[in-house]
């Protein structure tokens, strides 16, 4: 078992309600390994017509 250390952006819009971007964040750090623990380090729109903001997801995963 290895532990690692992951930073990666995700693209926030309309789509994803508030309600529904822990569920959002956590698939998307699943697909890299099994989660133990993740923050939302920095948020930053991207396009304000849009909705769009970009958020910096800071994650420890767990390798098998």
């Amino acid at each position: 078992m290895k532990l690692s250390n992951i930073e990666f952006e995700l693209i926030w819009d309309s789509n994803h309600k508030l309600e529904t971007l822990r569920k959002y964040i956590l698939d998307n750090i699943e697909k890299r390994g099994e989660v133990l623990r993740w923050s939302i380090n920095n948020i930053v729109t991207k396009n304000i017509e849009k909705d769009q903001k970009i958020i910096t997801i800071t994650a420890v995963i767990i390798n098998k």
